[in-house]
């Protein structure tokens, strides 16, 4: 026959089995223990209470009371507010003051390692489980008795253990709780009672077949309840019905965040497929700017070499133009090739991939036929000759696209030779 259990953490892990009308305590020595107990029963609800001693409270304010403004702003206003990382906690969280402008919010945190254990255990036999705290059951006790208090106290001493709740408009706004081992401890505890006013209740739950001398005055009030667990005093008040939570209570919403890894593998695949795809995409429009660089080039020889009529490849007949030139005397500018390569060693800085693999010079003219990586790098190669004053009317020309390379080639005027004439003088 199905059953219920009752798992209360604190200082130990105590268990209620109510089964068949018959309740069993008990206490687990360690979580290891938990699952050979469930496999030989048939449990069908468990119910995980918390004590204050097992959960971190936090209780922080707000400038607004909306409940969807809060849950946006909570998780990153709390990150700080825990001696571990959120990832490592469930949060449970509730208004404990609202007003038309501002709020304050109570923070219930629990090891989320102790829920894990418990899910994976519900995968297995097939079991509800539902999430309480210790403050709540004591809440739902004061509430039967007292349905029409709103603002009191509550004290539950058990086995050396104390825990004071305050109570403001039936929701727990404060707690304070610790483990004692004699009366001295006790009455140490009992200051913290001092700022609750005069005339509100306090409500004294638990163990008390000693006498504690907790000093707390003519409206302290002991709540009568038949003691028939001696683990805990707390299982002699828990149902069901006891356990459930007493006002409106939100979870802190699971937010699934990207690693960045993810972020920098999937720019990387980005680049990768880019890369792969982009000549198909560009080699059209790179061919169409090389026929017009070369259309123009045909367009210079034809101005420089008139008499030639059939172009095939300019930078060769080029060539072959100067070397006819040569053979006949023609004049050649006195400026001495090292100068002409050191100007274009200045023309051009080190940071552009930039080589020439032929020079060829001829009156006024020198053709270099060049490399560089990319038609950007040869717009700014190109940039930097027309600024410089060493040459000019510079002419570019037969670009080709090869290996990932471009190879081109330049027509250059040197400025200083006038007239048949070179004003730099020769080294």
């Amino acid at each position: 026959m199905n059953s219920n259990l009752f798992i209360y953490y604190r200082e130990k892990i105590f268990y209620l089995l109510d089964e068949n009308k018959k309740k069993t305590e008990g206490v687990f020595s360690s979580e290891a223990d938990i699952e050979p107990f469930l496999k030989s029963r048939k449990i069908k609800n468990v119910f995980l209470v918390f004590s204050k001693s097992k959960i971190f409270t936090r209780t922080i304010s707000f400038p607004f009371s909306s409940i969807s403004k809060i849950s946006l702003v909570l998780e990153n206003e709390i990150s700080d507010l825990f001696p571990v990382a959120l990832s490592q906690l469930n949060i449970y969280w509730f208004l404990s003051r609202k007003e038309k402008d501002s709020s304050e919010v109570t923070i219930f945190a629990v090891d989320k390692t102790i829920i894990i254990l418990w899910q994976t255990l519900q995968k297995k036999y097939h079991f509800k489980i539902q999430i309480s705290f210790e403050g709540f059951v004591l809440l739902n006790l004061i509430k039967q008795k007292h349905l029409e208090l709103k603002n009191y106290s509550i004290i539950f001493i058990d086995s050396g253990y104390i825990v004071l709740y305050r109570i403001q408009n039936g929701i727990i706004t404060n707690i304070i709780s610790s483990f004692f081992e004699n009366d001295e401890n006790i009455k140490n505890f009992s200051k913290y009672t001092l700022d609750i006013p005069v005339k509100e209740t306090i409500y004294i739950v638990g163990n008390l077949d000693k006498s504690y001398s907790l000093g707390l005055g003519a409206l302290s009030q002991q709540v009568s309840v038949s003691s028939l667990f001696s683990n805990t005093f707390l299982f002699n008040l828990v149902s069901p019905l006891a356990v459930k939570t007493p006002f409106k209570i939100y979870q802190l919403k699971k937010r699934y965040y990207i690693p960045v890894s993810y972020f920098v593998f999937g720019f990387i695949y980005i680049c990768i497929l880019f890369l792969l795809i982009q000549p198909f995409f560009t080699a059209r429009r790179y061919q169409e700017k090389v026929n017009k660089i070369n259309k123009q080039e045909d367009s210079i020889f034809r101005q420089q070499f008139p008499d030639i009529k059939n172009i095939v490849d300019p930078v060769l007949q080029a060539e072959d133009k100067v070397k006819t030139f040569n053979t006949k005397g023609m004049d050649i500018i006195p400026v001495s090739p090292l100068k002409i390569m050191s100007e274009i060693v200045k023309i051009v800085p080190n940071s552009i991939n930039f080589s020439v693999s032929q020079i060829s010079i001829s009156n006024n003219q020198v053709f270099l036929s060049c490399q560089t990586d990319s038609l950007g790098s040869l717009d700014k190669i190109d940039s930097l000759f027309k600024k410089d004053k060493f040459f000019s009317d510079i002419k570019q020309g037969n670009i080709s696209l090869s290996d990932g390379k471009v190879e081109f080639n330049i027509i250059l005027t040197i400025a200083d030779y006038k007239n048949g004439k070179s004003s730099v003088k020769k080294k």
